[in-house]
């Protein structure tokens, strides 16, 4: 059996090849913009072009693509190009090959955007009110899948993935924020870490569990359906910093609470998964 991971340099695909690499059931095949990842089945390629697209999926024969490929700049161009148009291509590609393939589509917790305490846990039924440019990407993201299944039968499946953490994630995110600060304090590049709201409530979840949610999906979502992806429990921001922090050998009184106009725009009190359709898949509860 064939695999793709597209976006595989970025920090997600770069753990979910680890984790498929140990599976050994499968012939590993990486995709990203960049010229060189380093290892073997390794293929260059910028998503954006339908042409390109294409020839990736006719050269790896997938039986299965994870889609991973994606950007949270939150400028519109950037991340319409990197969200929908990579998504359409792909899935375009897949419609048009010759191959049955099944499609993993990496969704966000953003999608839901504006959520009240009192709707928490959010299901995935939740009415989608993104409240930034990045989760306004993922919504159209969300109809790409419906329209490919609905009107043309494409296999496609999406977990829709809350707050991951680990160390080496994305500094555009609040946990790689806090490695990125405590790496330049520690090399005197900083006094302070200064970070924005720290109560707000959050659904963490690890990138090893998330990558294990991803095969799970994967092999046994049904075609069309999204399921969040996270552990059902709010944790405050805070507790998520200490414990970094307490790893790291860092201080608590070097932090900055700092809020920027950003955060009280797009800042949402509390907003955590239902993670039943996840469980039921699982074979857990």
């Amino acid at each position: 059996m064939n695999v793709l991971i597209t976006g595989a340099s970025g920090f997600t695909g770069r753990n979910l090849y680890s984790l498929l690499l140990k599976e050994g059931s499968f012939a590993v095949y990486t995709s990203d913009i960049f010229s060189d990842d380093g290892h073997d089945n390794y293929f260059c390629c910028d998503l954006t072009s339908r042409d390109s697209s294409k020839e990736l999926v006719v050269q790896t024969e997938p039986d299965l693509i994870y889609h991973l490929a994606g950007t949270f700049s939150n400028d519109y161009e950037t991340d319409y190009a990197a969200n929908v148009l990579t998504t359409r291509n792909v899935l375009e590609a897949v419609r048009t090959g010759d191959k049955r393939c099944r499609v993993l589509l990496i969704g966000s917790a953003a999608e839901y955007g504006v959520t009240y305490i009192g709707e928490n846990p959010v299901k995935e039924t939740k009415l989608l009110k993104p409240a930034s440019i990045y989760g306004l990407m993922k919504v159209y993201q969300t109809h790409l899948m419906k329209y490919y299944v609905h009107s043309f039968d494409v296999d496609v499946v999406m977990a829709r993935t809350f707050n991951i953490y680990g160390k080496g994630i994305s500094d555009n995110l609040f946990v790689g924020r806090v490695y990125q600060q405590i790496q330049m304090l520690k090399n005197g590049g900083i006094e302070k870490i200064q970070l924005g709201n720290l109560d707000n409530e959050r659904d963490y979840i690890s990138i090893e569990e998330t990558t294990r949610h991803y095969v799970t999906i994967m092999q046994r979502g049904e075609k069309g359906e999204v399921y969040n992806v996270g552990k059902g429990i709010p944790v405050k921001t805070r507790t998520i910093l200490e414990q970094i922090l307490e790893e790291e050998g860092v201080d608590i009184r070097v932090v900055e609470s700092v809020t920027s106009k950003r955060d009280q725009i797009y800042d949402v009190p509390q907003i955590y998964a239902d993670v039943s359709k996840l469980k039921q898949l699982s074979g857990v509860g």
